[in-house]
């Protein structure tokens, strides 16, 4: 016969009387009881509606209609617009445009001046070396002597050639650019000295030459 457990106690263990040969299970504690549900929380106040900013109609003004400009009659010219720069006085056709670095007196003027400066002294050293060779040579006839002069003057003039080209075409350049100028540029002595300095140093050579055959040829014929 069965005896039951008494009323309330825990049931026996079923592991202890399926296998006896194993120690019965120690029982587990009932389950924790449940924990009480989380109040909920009041809904959020409302916010009074602000009235920092004005409405969306006062702050969007209709637009402004475009101001009207005057109308133009066809084929009018259309008025260049103004601005605030000073108004240049206007200049006649064909009248030259100087600068303020063009005022002054020129350069190209003293370059000249110096050019036929420095060739005039090469002319004159050489009329004065066939002087000295003149004087203290011997020669036979008096056209031999004479011909020293020519010949040591002609050789002068020749190294003074590219001294006299310059002086005459820096000369001639000045002279054309105080034209231009109106009076802004001056020097237009100088210029003038180195031209008329520069073609006389040019015709020394060659005057000098034929002298110096002449008389080469008229000692040559009256026998020495």
């Amino acid at each position: 016969m069965t005896t039951e457990p008494p009323q309330g106690s825990p049931p026996p263990d079923q592991t202890a009387q399926q296998w006896p040969g194993y120690p019965a299970q120690p029982a587990y504690p009932p389950p924790t009881p449940a924990y009480p549900p989380t109040p909920g929380y009041p809904p959020a106040p409302g916010y009074p509606p602000s009235t920092e900013y004005p409405p969306s109609s006062a702050m969007y003004a209709p637009p402004q209609p475009a101001p009207a400009y005057p109308s133009m009659p066809l084929g009018a010219p259309y008025p260049a617009p103004g601005y605030g720069q000073p108004a240049y006085p206007s200049m006649p056709m064909g009248s030259p445009y100087m600068t303020p670095a063009q005022s002054g007196l020129s350069g190209q003027a003293i370059a000249s001046i110096i050019c036929a400066s420095v060739g005039a002294l090469l002319v004159l050293g050489g009329f004065l070396l066939g002087a000295l060779a003149s004087a203290g040579g011997t020669f036979t006839s008096s056209y031999e002597r004479n011909a020293m002069y020519p010949l040591f003057g002609g050789v002068g003039g020749l190294l003074a050639l590219p001294l006299s080209i310059a002086a005459v075409v820096t000369g001639h350049l000045a002279l054309s650019k105080i034209k231009r100028s109106g009076g802004a540029v001056s020097g237009h002595s100088a210029a003038l000295a180195g031209v008329i300095m520069g073609y006389v140093e040019i015709a020394v050579p060659i005057i000098s030459f034929i002298v110096f055959f002449a008389l080469a040829v008229a000692s040559t014929s009256n026998g020495g």
